[in-house]
């Protein structure tokens, strides 16, 4: 379930001045995606001034390459954004693998982003307390922006969360094996510039399996995972 969604090779996207407000089912937010762009290889986006809150993703660029998300909004989703290179298209529309990237995460506002959710094709990922994250994409800038509050609340019975809450993270996964698909291949060329971090849980920034090109610089953040991010 989408608030906003574009897809199917959809070009010229602009999605702005919006408000996606989601449902709370037994365990936390229900719905996919308050606002997402997917399947697009030539989007040319801009997500603005949104706001898009309780849901599982506030913001979500999948599968799409170039795009600006800027002056927006997240809170109380279990991702407050998320950039996405998958393995696999959903689309019919030609290319039929689209390299998720080359998008700009510039000036939003991300808080309290402590939904739990069950996610993944398979069930096997508990997310939650994730401000924004960029997953297997390339060249994408963030910078800017203010994240701030996001940390994991667990609903009583639930199981503990397995993909690394953060502030902000930059991960790196492998293909799952037997999938069918293209290996979208590492989180590249990353630049975390300029964004201010207070209060989140387990750490600011986490960076895990990275790709050449990730660079983390004038953050203002207080833990990190390496430490060396939040302490240069």
């Amino acid at each position: 379930m989408y608030g906003i969604l574009a897809t199917a090779g959809s070009t010229n996207i602009v999605i702005a001045d919006n408000i996606e407000q989601g449902a709370t089912g037994p365990i936390g937010p229900v719905g996919t995606a308050g606002i997402s762009v997917g399947d697009s290889a030539n989007a040319k986006a801009l997500i603005a001034n949104n706001r898009s809150e309780g849901l599982h993703l506030g913001i979500f660029a999948r599968e799409s390459r170039t795009g600006t998300i800027s002056n927006n909004t997240v809170r109380g989703n279990c991702i407050g954004i998320l950039v996405f290179d998958d393995s696999a298209t959903r689309s019919p529309v030609r290319p039929p693998n689209v390299i998720g990237g080359n998008w700009a995460v510039l000036a939003n506002r991300s808080v309290v982003n402590n939904g739990y959710c069950i996610a993944s094709r398979d069930g096997s990922q508990h997310v939650s307390g994730m401000g924004m994250a960029i997953v297997n994409a390339d060249k994408v800038l963030v910078s800017a922006n203010t994240i701030t509050d996001d940390h994991p609340v667990i609903p009583p019975g639930q199981d503990p969360v397995n993909f690394f809450p953060a502030g902000m993270a930059v991960l790196t996964f492998p293909m799952p094996p037997g999938q069918p698909g293209v290996d979208p291949g590492p989180a590249e060329n990353v630049r975390v510039v300029g964004n201010i971090f207070k209060n989140n849980q387990p750490v600011d920034i986490q960076l895990f399996a990275p790709g050449s090109g990730d660079i983390f610089t004038r953050n203002l953040c207080g833990t990190s995972d390496p430490a060396t991010i939040c302490t240069k």
